[in-house]
């Protein structure tokens, strides 16, 4: 017996950060999605190995179900191909679950427990905050569902976001439910069990057949040496794979801004026209790459930088053949630049969708007030200050962003129904900013096809009438020594960093959770992507 050995550890990202590490490269370990496949695309080619051990580690998050779809297609792949899959978890809960169900056996720790008890998601919101501290908050958005700015404008869910919300959670939550029941052989009361509440110890996950056996993974593995298995390392695996002819993975993740790419203290790593463009122009003149993958996720941001990004995406694929990946989300911004792809494929359960516009102004006249700060504007020209932190709207300057959001949803709608050969009306019923999984979308025509990045891949080799393909991941990201460093020691940066943002909270409680919104908006409309969070 020969086995190899996958390890999910850390966070989850897609490829490696785009957004240049400079004050903090992020927090702990990732788990890189494009590793991972050139891992599974390298032990597909290996007939010799026969066993692959998963190994579930405590610090594996994945946020997002899309996200959890595509690694679980992937060791469906293994499965298809005759490899016999040992999952090992210390404790297995819904995800865990749903992810172990492709494979053959399941080990789990002896002291280790067996949930099923649903999915969740909390929401705060700030209102009250705001207004206690004296900000104002203005919000202009087009479509019901558009819910960016709730956070400030509600104190609850409202019907609209309540609704798309329990719908997501409902179509996850059946793809979850079948997986697992079909995974484990059970009945559908032996899954409703679980979800009900109850919790298996290891030994009762045993004897229910739940799971193969109890034991640690140095057991095991001990086990499997002492039976002369050899392992087959995947240390040196190169993040490329295949071979023939020449395709590209471009990876977009992360929010949509104007300007360079940089790391965001409020939307995280976040993505620039500026720098993605001359991504885009170089595959463009690439002879060598005769079709691109594009693999989205992405939450939006700016429209203006996303119109440019679908623009040169647009150039693109006037060159050669451009297919559409989408991962865990690809909403708004993240849905426009996806429409020039001749061909959408979407995980089962992608967030995306949310066609709609919101804008968001802040205000801090009051609280500056407050501690003793004024201000004086001299000025020429009526709107010469509107945004401005430093007054509230007026009605003309309510009515000239009412006009642009306006302006921003119809071509919004216009883009959607040119791409996908539908009507500004029949998009607008699906719009309104409303979110939908990935099964759903292709329901309401906003999508393809389901299946992974290998499927698109797939459907690009067809397009190119080529019998094999070479596929290569871009941006090709490279760090300097300093950069390398601070990675390497992310967690005692972030230390700092958390300080620094401590003291700016302790001057006044709306100082550390709004400033770095202020300081992003700089006077103009604010453009927030939506963020989901852990589904338990």
């Amino acid at each position: 017996m020969k086995y190899a050995q996958i390890n999910l550890s850390g966070t989850y990202l897609e490829t490696a950060p785009l957004a240049r590490p400079f004050l903090t490269a992020g927090r702990g370990p990732v788990f890189r999605f494009d590793a991972f496949l050139a891992r599974v695309e390298h032990l597909l080619q290996r007939k010799n190995v026969d066993t692959v051990l998963i190994d579930h580690r405590m610090d594996f998050r994945v946020g997002l179900p899309g996200a959890l779809d595509a690694i679980r297609h992937q060791l469906e792949r293994l499965r298809g191909a005759g490899k016999r899959l040992v999952y090992y978890a210390r404790s297995y809960d819904t995800a865990t679950l749903y992810l172990a169900s492709p494979c053959s056996e399941r080990i789990i720790h002896p002291l280790g427990t067996v949930r099923f008890q649903g999915m969740a998601r909390s929401f705060v919101f700030f209102k009250n905050l705001v207004e206690m501290n004296g900000l104002e908050v203005e919000i202009v958005r087009r479509g019901r569902y558009k819910s960016a700015g709730d956070i400030f404008r509600l104190e609850s869910l409202d019907e609209s976001n309540r609704e798309q919300h329990q719908a997501i959670l409902e179509a996850t939550m059946r793809s979850f439910k079948d997986a697992v029941r079909s995974g484990f052989s059970k009945s559908e009361s032996e899954v409703e069990e679980l979800l009900g509440g109850r919790v298996l110890t290891a030994e009762e996950a045993v004897e229910a057949k739940w799971m193969a056996r109890s034991a640690t993974k140095s057991n095991l593995v001990e086990e499997w040496r002492k039976a002369k298995a050899r392992e087959e390392s995947l240390r040196k695996v190169k993040i490329r794979f295949g071979k023939g002819t020449k395709v590209a993975v471009l990876v977009f993740e992360g929010a949509i801004v104007d300007g360079k790419s940089r790391r965001d203290p409020a939307l995280g790593q976040s993505i620039g026209s500026d720098s993605f463009l001359p991504e885009i122009e170089r595959l463009k003149k690439n002879k060598s790459i005769k079709g691109v993958v594009l693999r989205v996720s992405s939450g939006g941001g700016s429209a203006l930088a996303s119109e440019e990004i679908a623009e040169g995406l647009s150039e693109l694929a006037e060159k050669k053949p451009l297919v559409v990946s989408m991962g865990g989300v690809a909403g708004s911004g993240g849905y426009w630049i996806a429409l020039p792809g001749e061909r959408i494929f979407a995980e089962p359960d992608t967030i995306t969708g949310s066609i709609g516009v919101i804008s968001m102004l802040f205000s801090a006249r009051e609280t500056l007030k407050r501690h003793g700060i004024t201000e004086s504007t001299v000025k020429i020209g009526e709107l010469a200050d509107l945004g401005s932190p430093f007054k509230s709207l007026t009605e003309r300057e309510r009515s000239v962003i009412e006009e642009d959001v306006d302006r921003l949803y119809r071509v919004f709608l216009a883009k959607v129904a040119e791409a996908r050969e539908s009507s500004p009306e029949a998009v607008h019923r699906v719009g309104e900013g409303r979110i939908w999984s990935g099964d759903d979308a292709k329901q309401a025509g906003l999508v393809d096809e389901t299946g992974g990045v290998d499927s698109a891949l797939e459907f690009l080799r067809k397009k190119l009438k080529a019998k094999r393909i070479a596929v290569r991941f871009y941006p090709i990201v490279k760090y300097s020594l300093v950069q390398r460093f601070i990675m390497r020691n992310a967690a005692a940066v972030d230390v700092g960093m958390n300080r620094i943002l401590a003291f700016l909270g302790s001057l006044t409680p709306a100082t550390g959770v709004f400033g770095s919104f202020l300081l992003e908006s700089q006077g103009k409309p604010l453009a927030i992507m939506e963020e989901f969070a852990h589904y338990r």
